[in-house]
């Protein structure tokens, strides 16, 4: 499945060259793609999420991810979330498949892959085994998921990739939060997400976990982008009306898009953050945007 306009607000599209996967940590536990597939939403050729399936055909999709102009005219790069409902580092998918993989991506040096893993050592092994010191193509957004402290370990080694291996875009996805994350050290990460985790059965995120993580994101300057509350209770504005008026958590998320308090209605619970939308880009983003303008 190729999304050419993804609902996802910090990427362009997806790029899905498997789908399935595995559970490794307890931010899996309602992974919505797993949801999709066993509920039968998504088409798959099973409902069983663990059996992965693939799809390198998909790789001719890359050229319609192109640079193109946006409203004031100006050329804007396209971010493409690879495998949005899988691992690209999963250890069921070949490694001949991922090569074939970073060969196509390093063709589109002007196209921003977006590559989020919970497996970062088998990330770092093959990486390590392609690229020598300084190689990694800077088009490539090399993420780790740490939603929590429990799994916070994780960027120590999305970190030695990095200062191994060369200056490519390392981030963070602390998402979703269901625990505290006063212990995640976010040294030498260039980018951050972060957000609460959506659906029927999400679990609550408390604002002082979400706190923690932007607290350290705004001490070391990393350009952060808040994704979503998830649910609409974990909202501050949503609890100051419903506490003010006796309403439901919805209905109090409705009326403040009406009064407009909440900013970003579209995403899940919203995600007005201490009065604003915080969607901000890493260095990369904007030095590639530079240098696609420099050649009008």
């Amino acid at each position: 499945m190729t999304v050419l306009n993804s609902g996802i607000s910090w990427t362009t599209g997806t790029l899905n060259l498997v789908i399935g996967c595995t559970h490794v940590s307890d931010a899996c536990d309602l992974c919505y793609a797993d949801t999709l597939v066993s509920r039968g939403i998504l088409k798959f050729r099973s409902k069983d999420f663990s059996e992965l399936s693939f799809h390198p055909e998909r790789l001719k999709d890359l050229r319609r991810f192109l640079p193109a102009r946006n409203a004031a005219g100006e050329m804007e790069p396209k971010c493409v979330f690879v495998n949005s409902l899988s691992d690209f580092w999963h250890e069921k998918i070949p490694k001949k498949f991922i090569w074939d993989a970073l060969d196509a991506f390093e063709e589109h040096p002007t196209i921003i892959f977006q590559i989020l893993t919970k497996r970062p050592g088998r990330m770092r092994r093959l990486l390590t085994d392609r690229y020598d010191a300084g190689d990694v193509p800077e088009n490539f957004w090399i993420g780790v998921t740490c939603e929590d402290n429990r799994v916070a370990r994780g960027l120590d080694i999305l970190r030695a990739t990095k200062r191994a291996l060369g200056q490519f875009t390392a981030f963070a996805s602390i998402e979703p939060i269901t625990a505290p994350c006063d212990e995640i050290d976010l040294t030498d990460i260039d980018w951050v997400l972060t957000g609460g985790e959506s659906g029927p059965k999400a679990r609550p995120m408390d604002v002082a976990w979400l706190d923690q993580a932007h607290d350290q994101v705004a001490w070391r300057g990393i350009p952060l982008h808040f994704k979503q509350w998830g649910r609409a209770a974990n909202s501050p504005i949503v609890q100051r009306i419903m506490a003010r008026t006796g309403l439901s958590a919805q209905k109090a998320f409705t009326l403040a898009v009406s009064t407009g308090e909440e900013l970003a209605p579209s995403e899940k619970g919203g995600a007005t953050y201490k009065g604003r939308v915080i969607q901000e880009k890493p260095r990369h983003w904007h030095a590639l945007k530079s240098s696609l303008n420099a050649l009008r």
